[in-house]
C-alpha cells in the first residue's frame, strides 16, 4: 500500500484515515499469486466471488488499484501458471480506508486575516 506522506493517520491494525481528495495505491504484495485480479471495497459474500457481487470493483483487474474512496479494500486472484489455483485475501488482510476531512489535512499558514473568499500562499 503506498500512502501519500501527510494525508494520512493509522487509528488502527490495518484502519486509515485519509485526507478527502488524497488517494492510496493498493498493491498486491503477494508474488506467488498474480495475473487476472478481482478486487472489493467490501468482503464479498463468497469465496470464491460471484460475478454480480456488489463488492467487485468494475473494471479493477491489475496488481494494484488507485483508491479514492472510503471501504473496506481486498482482492481475488489466480496464477498464471496454474488458472484454477486461486485466492482470495482473508478479511485480516483487507485494509479499511475512511476518506474524510480530518482534523489532520488541514493546511495552515499561520496567517490570521479576516474570511474572505481568497486563498495566499508563499
Amino acid at each position: 500500500m503506498d500512502l501519500q506522506p501527510g494525508t494520512y493517520e493509522e487509528v488502527g491494525p490495518g484502519v486509515y484515515n485519509v485526507c478527502q481528495g488524497a488517494s492510496v495505491q493498493l498493491n498486491n504484495g503477494f508474488p506467488g499469486v498474480y495475473g487476472h485480479h478481482t478486487w472489493f471495497k467490501c468482503l464479498p459474500s463468497s469465496n470464491p466471488p460471484t460475478p454480480t457481487d456488489p463488492c467487485i470493483i468494475a473494471g479493477a483487474t491489475g496488481d494494484s488499484y488507485v483508491a479514492t474512496e472510503s471501504g473496506f479494500y481486498g482482492f481475488y486472484a489466480c496464477t498464471e501458471y496454474c488458472p484454477d489455483q486461486c485466492e482470495m485475501l482473508s478479511d485480516a488482510a483487507y485494509m479499511q480506508l475512511n476518506f474524510g476531512n480530518w482534523s489532520f489535512c488541514n493546511l495552515s499558514t499561520g496567517e490570521t486575516k479576516p474570511k474572505e473568499n481568497s486563498l495566499s500562499i508563499y
